[in-house]
This record gives structure tokens, C-alpha cells and sequence, in this order.
């Protein structure tokens, strides 16, 4: 089973390269984040090659879909036990494993209510799949999480000294997940390796000068874990003309 995420930064300008890049990756699961709009119409292009489509959208921001190659049902729109009204999350069920897509709140500037409700959507978070654990669930929880878990997660420490994406807050609710047993299947493959980059600025030609940071994960349940074969990020989709300021990562698991 091979998986994939990203961070679109609006489905209807990254379309033919979202597309393009299934037509020559065709994954089963294809996560997007940040659809920006409430055009369902937009997801029957996808249906020519071979995918479902399954959203929770919201008119101009936010917005998270996942497009699966298998019949899958609706298990939440919305993250359980959180009032939101923002798009942040939907979960889907194929196959007896569960696939949780959700697009983080970013949490900046620090010292205001952004922050504080980036927290308290993630202990609602941990609070869920902790459920999700201790009922023996497979799944993978995957998508932006806008946490930079490690400083070797972001070109500079100095840059992010004040930066809610790496916030102990934010970082200690990741690995309070983790302690639960999920996998980090990228930092599982590359344990050591610098510059492991999911996201780079438009301003400043960040993307030219490797200025990125590590916020885009895959999270893997116990089970699921063992069978864990591998995980890359894919920066090609990043190098096109108007790229989204993300690039795909993609896990491959043995199927259950």
C-alpha cells in the first residue's frame, strides 16, 4: 500500500500538477490539504484515473480531501470531541484500515488565540488517536501538521527560536503521539539526515537555497508500523511552474 500527502496551498491553481504527478505515482491513498474552496466539481478529474474522491471543504481556506483508489467509507468530517469550523479534518475507512487526513492549525504569532487554539486542537488530536491506539485500530494519521517535531527539522533554529511550528508545546503533544507507538515514517527511514524538507518559502528564493522545514508527516499505527517498507519525499512536484510551497511525501506499507 503506498501513501502519499501534501499540502495543494489550493487544489484549483495546483490541478494539472496535482494530476500529472498521479498519472506517473499512482498511490492509493493521495491526501491533499488546503483545497482553498468548496467546488466539489473540481474532484471528478480525478475520476478518470481511477479515483474516489472523499472531502471536507470550506469557501476559500482550509479544506482537506482524500482522493483513495479503493471504496472507502466516511467515518468523520470534522476532528471528534473538537468544534471547529474550519476544515481540518476528515477520516475514511478502507479495507479495515483508517486513513486520517487532517491540515493542522499553524498557531502563529505565538502570543495570540491562534496559538492557543493550534494547542488545544492537538491535544483533541492526541486525545482521539490515543483512543484510536488503545482500541486496537489500524490506521495512519497523516497530512501538515505544522510541526517541525526536530531542530534538524528546519533550515535554522535561530529563524524558528519564536515560532509556533516549533513550539515545546506543539512538539511534546508529536511525541506524546508517538509514545503511543505510531511510526514517523520519514525520520524512521532517514534517522540522521539534514535538510529533510517537506516545505519551503515562495519569499526569498527558499526553495533555491534549501531554506525548508520538515512539517508534513506520516504517522503510522502499531500494526501497520511493522510492516513499514519505506517513505521519501518527492521534490519534483516543487521544481514546476507555481508549485504548491509543499512537495508530496509518500510511505510505503505491506497491506494488512
Amino acid at each position: 500500500m503506498q501513501i502519499a500527502t501534501w499540502n495543494v496551498n489550493s487544489l484549483k491553481t495546483r490541478l494539472e500538477i496535482v494530476k500529472e504527478w498521479l498519472v506517473l505515482n499512482p498511490v492509493d491513498f493521495l491526501l491533499l490539504q488546503e483545497i482553498k474552496g468548496e467546488n466539489e466539481e473540481i474532484f471528478k478529474e480525478f475520476e478518470d484515473l481511477g479515483y474516489k474522491s472523499y472531502f471536507h471543504l470550506q469557501k476559500t481556506y482550509n479544506g482537506v480531501a482524500t482522493l483513495a483508489r479503493g471504496e472507502c467509507s466516511v467515518v468523520h468530517r470534522g476532528l471528534p470531541g473538537f468544534e471547529d469550523l474550519q476544515a481540518r479534518f476528515i477520516e475514511v475507512e478502507c479495507d479495515g484500515v483508517h486513513i486520517l487526513n487532517g491540515y493542522m492549525p499553524n498557531g502563529n504569532p505565538i502570543d495570540t488565540d491562534k496559538f492557543t487554539y493550534k494547542i488545544a486542537w492537538l491535544n483533541a488530536l492526541y486525545s482521539y488517536v490515543q483512543g484510536l491506539v488503545e482500541n486496537n485500530v489500524d490506521f495512519i494519521l497523516a497530512g501538515d501538521f505544522n510541526i517541525a517535531p526536530l531542530d534538524m527539522d528546519v533550515y535554522s533554529v535561530a529563524a524558528f527560536a519564536n515560532d509556533a511550528l516549533t513550539s515545546k508545546a506543539a512538539r511534546d503533544i508529536y511525541f506524546k503521539m508517538l509514545n503511543l507507538g505510531l511510526l514517523d515514517a520519514l525520520r524512521f527511514k532517514n534517522p540522521r539526515v539534514q535538510n529533510l524538507f517537506t516545505w519551503w518559502d515562495y519569499r526569498n528564493t527558499g526553495f533555491a537555497k534549501d531554506n525548508g522545514v520538515r512539517i508534513d508527516h506520516i504517522l503510522l499505527s502499531p500494526k501497520l508500523a511493522d510492516g513499514f517498507k519505506d517513505a521519501f519525499v518527492d521534490k519534483v512536484p516543487r521544481l514546476k511552474d507555481k508549485p504548491s510551497d509543499h512537495t508530496p511525501v509518500v510511505c510505503v506499507v505491506e497491506d494488512l
